[in-house]
């Protein structure tokens, strides 16, 4: 008789892709009916499954507040401590990249924009979740009530340990 195992194509984590804080909501779906898991974990968070006393082949649980590093950019559902109907242990289950986390970019405030350093404003920030040598695109757009302008500056970014920041940039363009 094979022991039970958790059946990862049809083990969900949902959303799929979470924010910071967001509730998160796990469907372990098993190979044959397991008692409860004593131990379950997404990322370093605790899934706390719906009680039950029934052995069940598909469990449902939650994290109430997702929390990650500021590195970590996908979460492993790892269960352990199951057995089945006939007392038969599992052995540890983990369903790799079961969650992407959202990366964030912050945006420094820049300084105020004046005549004589509009044609060379910098820009700089800091991201969570994004690996050092990440690119990103700066598009610098007017106010939504402002007209749109062709040929706004646009520039690549690099991402080095969390931080970021553009060369000069001319914003002369801008209307206000």
């Amino acid at each position: 008789q094979s022991l039970a195992e958790l059946d990862k194509e049809a083990t969900k984590v949902e959303p799929e892709q979470a924010n910071i804080d967001d509730l998160v909501t796990v469907t372990a779906v098993f190979t044959k009916a397991v008692f409860m898991p004593e131990e379950a974990t997404l990322g370093s968070n605790t899934v706390v499954w719906r009680q039950s006393d029934a052995a069940k082949q598909t469990w449902v649980g939650e994290v109430a507040k997702l929390k990650a590093s500021d590195t970590e950019q996908v979460l492993n559902l790892t269960i352990d401590k199951f057995s089945d109907e006939l007392g038969n242990s599992g052995v540890v289950q983990t369903k790799t990249s079961a969650v992407k986390v959202t990366p964030l970019i912050e945006v420094t405030e820049p300084s105020d924009a004046t005549d004589s350093n509009i044609s060379t404003m910098r820009f700089s920030g800091t991201t969570k979740r994004f690996e050092n040598s990440a690119k990103l695109t700066l598009t610098i757009t007017p106010l939504v009530s402002d007209p749109l302008v062709a040929g706004m500056p646009t520039e690549t970014v690099t991402v080095n340990d969390g931080q970021w920041q553009s060369g000069e940039m001319d914003l002369s363009g801008l209307s206000n």
